[in-house]
């Protein structure tokens, strides 16, 4: 018999296998992504209820099983999925996938968990929810070791307010002349340091400056969410 573990899982995505069951994409606190199999959630009478394993939801759940693929064997819903209508489902679709995509299976990252549990709580409050938006790709560039920082130039020194800088990828920022194509005002890269003072300039080149830094680890498959947020 196979070793039972328990453990929070926030739901990345779910799918119908079999006539009564789900398999579940889900990031969990102290394994990485994982892959689950619920059985019977598909049944009205079922302890797994299917409206429990929606993206979005957090659950408590008690699983086990040898393969990659694990078991649940109980499940207690903390934090149900939210509404997701429109803007509120583009951005839980932009979180569910870019977890998905950049994540290895079996690599835990407590940050990250806790940064995707606050991005998925508020995604109903259009400030907060773009701002953790910001801060799951930042939370994603520290797992894959590329974030860069905000608060020094690739030769250390202090970024200063009123200068100009380009993002050289995957090392930093240097001191560029205002005219530069691109270039980013000191101001918008302390602000995003600090959190302080971001404002809609600073928060589109946080944007711009995160998804210039995780395109590399994308692949050629464009994400299908953008576009869903776009239209949002």
């Amino acid at each position: 018999m196979s070793q039972r573990s328990h453990e929070q899982v926030l739901v990345l995505h779910s799918r119908p296998y079999s006539e009564s069951s789900l398999i579940v994409q889900a990031l969990t606190q102290d394994h990485g992504l994982m892959a689950f199999l619920v059985r019977g959630s598909r049944r009205s009478n079922s302890q797994n209820r299917r409206v429990d394993w929606q993206m979005s939801a957090k659950l408590d759940v008690e699983f086990g099983g040898r393969g990659e693929l694990k078991t649940i064997y109980r499940s207690d819903l903390l934090r149900p999925a939210s509404t997701l209508v429109g803007e509120a489902y583009a951005m839980a679709c932009y979180l569910s996938e870019l977890t998905l995509r950049l994540v290895q299976p079996g690599d835990p990252d407590k940050l990250l968990f806790t940064t995707l549990d606050s991005g998925f709580t508020h995604l109903n409050d259009r400030i907060k929810a773009r701002l953790n938006l910001r801060l799951m790709e930042q939370s994603l560039l520290q797992n894959l070791g590329v974030a860069v920082s905000f608060e020094h130039d690739i030769f250390g020194t202090e970024i200063v307010a009123d200068e100009f800088y380009q993002l050289c990828t995957t090392e930093g920022f240097e001191v560029v002349s205002a005219a530069t194509e691109g270039a980013f005002c000191g101001a918008q890269l302390l602000a995003i340091a600090h959190q302080e003072g971001l404002d809609a300039v600073a928060m589109k080149a946080w944007r711009l400056i995160n998804y210039r830094l995780l395109q590399p680890h994308l692949g050629e498959q464009p994400l299908r969410s953008k576009a869903l947020l776009a239209r949002a």
